[in-house]
């Protein structure tokens, strides 16, 4: 009985479950030590968590997020995604949802995503669907609109291998069915390179930053006739990162020995459906415009 009882904990009750469910069930998997019970108590969270996807398939209904399950909704309403992992004793679990509108049936579609290596992914040429998650935690979602097409990026986390902790940009793409694609187009240009998402790899010890916002900053290009820089000063909204060095000359082409420069960031700029980047930007000049007054956000030098 007790079996049974474990099993099927939500059964006959689906119609009266409060959302709080999910935030009793995220904090036992948050204070569980036992990789078994967090093993019990997560599926216990998916069974909920996917009936509460699906109740209502006309509309997105924002879910009592935990600090387990990171939640992002489209401002169009029209994209639901649900992102979490799990470390279990030596190893970290991916776990995702994406309730998304299927325009020829004026219905939302619900997709279980399954997790692929992330490392694949990134070699990947061609995009990926549902069942080809690169298995990142999505903690930010970027909207932009070009010639009436609305693009989707995300900011997300990979947990650490080894010596080497992740972040990763990519740009998801929703058919007219509803079906997702990750890393689906090369979105990303660098000089005359192009990427269909970018991962970065860097120390476990370090803290790299990783954020989007709108704002100022200024550039200089050297004016050799006038022997003097000239500068520039732009206000606009940007993905930006840290900018990455190794540790050690000769080992620049392993991540685990990637570390922030410290006072300089790079950065994306959307531009004609496409993210194009800008290069060594002197974050000493970086403001952001929300948080005016205060240390930029990338918080690169001390207040």
């Amino acid at each position: 009985m007790m079996i049974l009882l474990w099993q099927f904990p939500w059964q006959n009750i689906y119609g009266q479950e409060k959302t709080s469910d999910i935030q009793v069930l995220s904090t036992k998997i948050l204070k569980d030590s036992s990789s078994k019970d967090k093993l019990i108590n997560n599926s216990k969270l998916i069974d909920i968590v996917k009936h509460q996807l699906t109740e209502d398939k006309k509309h997105i209904q924002k879910l009592d997020s935990s600090a387990l399950i990171f939640e992002l909704i489209s401002q169009d309403k029209t994209i639901q995604i649900l992102s979490w992992a799990i470390l279990y004793h030596d190893h970290w679990e991916y776990y995702g949802f994406i309730k998304s509108y299927n325009k020829q049936q004026k219905a939302f579609e619900i997709f279980e995503l399954t997790p692929y290596n992330f490392i694949e992914a990134y070699k990947a040429s061609s995009g990926n669907n549902d069942h080809h998650w690169p298995a990142a935690v999505y903690l930010k979602l970027i909207e932009n609109t070009y010639n009436k097409r609305t693009y989707y990026t995300l900011l997300g986390w990979i947990a650490k291998e080894n010596q080497t902790s992740y972040k990763i940009i990519e740009v998801l793409t929703i058919s007219n069915n509803g079906t997702p694609s990750f890393g689906k187009s090369p979105f990303f240009q660098i000089n005359n390179e192009h990427k269909n998402r970018m991962l970065f790899g860097y120390n476990a010890q370090s803290s790299f930053q990783l954020d989007y916002g709108d704002y100022s900053y200024i550039t200089k290009k050297w004016n050799a006739p006038k022997r003097r820089y000239d500068t520039k000063t732009f206000q606009e909204k940007l993905i930006v990162f840290d900018h990455l060095v190794s540790m050690y000359p000769d080992l620049q082409d392993y991540d685990e020995f990637l570390v922030p420069s410290g006072n300089v960031v790079d950065a994306f700029r959307f531009e004609k459906g496409k993210w194009m980047m800008i290069n060594d930007i002197d974050a000493r000049n970086m403001k952001n415009q929300k948080e005016k007054n205060t240390s930029p956000v990338l918080k690169l030098f001390p207040e």
